[in-house]
């Protein structure tokens, strides 16, 4: 799909991060436990070991760096950050109007709030590559 392994390190390392947090939703939603304390450490290390591995592909393949962060890409990375600024802000107030209503604790709206801050530019970021805007 990309020729370019630096594009492929990225689109793996958003696509283990989505797929971690929708492992955690599913969990919780299943009625799990909830410590989330496993979540986190599972969450933050797909998060590093995505990093390292587009780090250790940039060592790899130094020329790889240029054509995989062009202008496109630039754009495509502030799109993603402004869709998670919005996307929190939007799941914000929405919790904010369950927990008002008394349809949820604070503690546990502030636990719906981690996955979609950790995952919302990692979804963008997924979606603008499979449809080819980022490679």
């Amino acid at each position: 799909m990309f020729d370019n392994p630096l594009a492929a390190a990225r689109l793996l390392a958003n696509a283990a991060l989505v797929m971690v947090l929708l492992a955690f939703c599913g969990w919780a939603l299943l009625g799990a436990p909830a410590d989330p304390a496993p979540w986190v450490w599972a969450t933050g290390g797909v998060a590093v070991a995505g990093a390292l591995a587009q780090f250790a592909v940039s060592v790899l393949f130094p020329r790889a760096i240029r054509p995989a962060w062009d202008q496109q890409v630039g754009r495509t990375h502030a799109g993603a950050h402004g869709f998670g600024y919005w996307m929190t802000l939007v799941v914000f107030l929405g919790l904010l109007l369950a927990t008002q209503a008394g349809w949820l604790t604070a503690d546990t709206a502030f636990y719906w709030l981690a996955p979609v801050l950790a995952a919302a530019p990692s979804v963008y970021m997924l979606v603008a590559s499979l449809a080819g805007r980022t490679a």
